[in-house]
């Protein structure tokens, strides 16, 4: 079915691509076959009503008999000479249909051959530009059995214990009239080994590849590959990347196509190898984020411990020579640091979180107090829940670009006091409580 629907809109492009200039042809043909004395416009007219009858319900060629086409030149003579006012008489409509028939061609009742098309240069190119400016409907999927993106991700997170876990689906490819679809998984970092080159891991339709695996399409297409541009190391350039990774990859398609009959590695067809290098792009991506993310993180984290172990001794000179108080240091490190600062600041039974912003995008930082006694006059935004005696008041504040937000709540009694922060990198938040 999908077959056919597919031969149906090919041979509707390529047709509209033939017959795209009929109307000026007509027009040049009649207007040679008329007397001078018609006007180019009445001429123009009846060219446009001729090429309208070849777009009739059920057309799908240009095909007829000569007395279909003179009943065409008949109504099309009839309509302008009716809107026009004008003259368009029998010898006209005879020179006409006599002109059209002369440049009209036999044809058989059966399409040409390949060899016959490919014979002919001018038809080949017009049939193969029809074919790429047609657009073809996706093949149905119902017909294969993705594993998707998320359970992908949950397997390598099931089977590996890894840092960073990445999936991707693409969507519905075509291969020789079959439907396959093409899936991409990564585990990156943590107890994987880090010697060697990467893991692979081949599937089709959800049945592992275990052999021949030098053969197989999936391996030419990692080591077509750029790895060191997504955080991998890549001798030479090229080949297998080296690195703590497992790169997983599913083809599943009604047909797949297989080097031989034992089933063991997929045949290198570049619509499939395509896909393949799409859907493993695609989730190198994220690695690619992670692994710039994390190479920030330490050396922010480098930075800080620098500025830790500096800071405290200039404080104390400096508080030494003003003769003043110490300053606080982690203030003043979160702000040179442009981080995130969380300070509780208690005042008899009122206490504050004082969420300061120092860097340099909006932050939404999740906050959660536990406190051992029922706390009152908690602010606005905020949960309250009492769990075996302890209550968890719990803040979702947004907080812009150097600004701050103060959370509030009163205690009747002496409590203890617990603060969790999530929502932010350890690196880029500071917490003084």
């Amino acid at each position: 079915m999908y077959k056919r629907q597919v031969q149906e809109k090919a041979v509707a492009a390529a047709w509209a691509v033939v017959r795209d200039d009929r109307t000026a042809d007509l027009y040049t043909l009649a207007d040679e076959a008329t007397s001078t004395r018609k006007d180019d416009g009445v001429i123009e007219s009846f060219a446009e009503r001729l090429a309208a009858k070849f777009d009739g319900e059920g057309r799908a060629r240009d095909r007829l008999r000569r007395e279909v086409l003179e009943e065409y030149v008949e109504r099309a003579a009839a309509m302008t000479a009716e809107r026009e006012d004008v003259s368009f008489g029998e010898t006209a409509r005879e020179n006409v249909t006599d002109a059209l028939w002369s440049v009209a061609k036999t044809v058989p009742d059966d399409p040409p051959n390949v060899a016959a098309v490919a014979g002919d240069r001018d038809t080949a190119s017009a049939l193969l530009s029809a074919m790429a400016e047609t657009d073809i409907i996706a093949p149905p999927t119902d017909c294969l059995s993705p594993i998707t993106a998320d359970l992908v991700r949950s397997g390598l997170e099931k089977e590996f214990d890894a840092d960073f876990y990445a999936s991707a689906t693409r969507d519905a490819g075509v291969h020789g009239g079959d439907p396959f679809i093409v899936e991409a998984g990564i585990a990156y970092g943590g107890d994987l080994p880090a010697e060697g080159s990467v893991e692979l891991l081949r599937f089709a339709n959800r049945v592992p590849l275990v052999y021949q695996r030098g053969a197989c399409a999936t391996t030419d297409v990692l080591k077509g590959i750029g790895w060191r541009n997504y955080g991998l190391d890549q001798p030479g350039g090229s080949g297998m990347p080296n690195g703590p990774a497992v790169i997983m990859i599913h083809v599943a398609s009604t047909n797949v196509p297989f080097t031989s009959e034992s089933k063991d590695a997929i045949a290198n067809i570049p619509a499939i190898e395509d896909e393949i290098e799409l859907a493993v792009r695609e989730a190198a991506r994220e690695l690619k984020s992670y692994l710039n993310k994390r190479r920030s993180m330490q050396q922010r984290r480098e930075k800080q411990d620098v500025l830790g172990s500096i800071l405290p001794e200039m404080a104390d000179k400096l508080a030494t020579v003003t003769e003043r108080e110490e300053l606080k240091i982690d203030d003043s490190l979160a702000r040179i640091m442009n981080n995130v600062l969380v300070e509780r600041r208690v005042e008899n039974s009122h206490v504050e979180l004082v969420v300061e912003n120092n860097s340099g995008t909006s932050e939404s930082p999740e906050l959660t107090e536990i406190v051992s006694a029922e706390p009152t006059s908690v602010s606005d935004g905020a949960r309250v829940v009492e769990m075996d005696g302890e209550w968890f008041i719990k803040w979702s504040p947004e907080v812009s670009s150097d600004d701050d937000s103060v959370l509030k709540y009163e205690l009747a009694d002496e409590s203890d006091y617990d603060l969790d922060v999530t929502g932010i990198e350890n690196a880029k938040l500071t917490v003084n409580t």
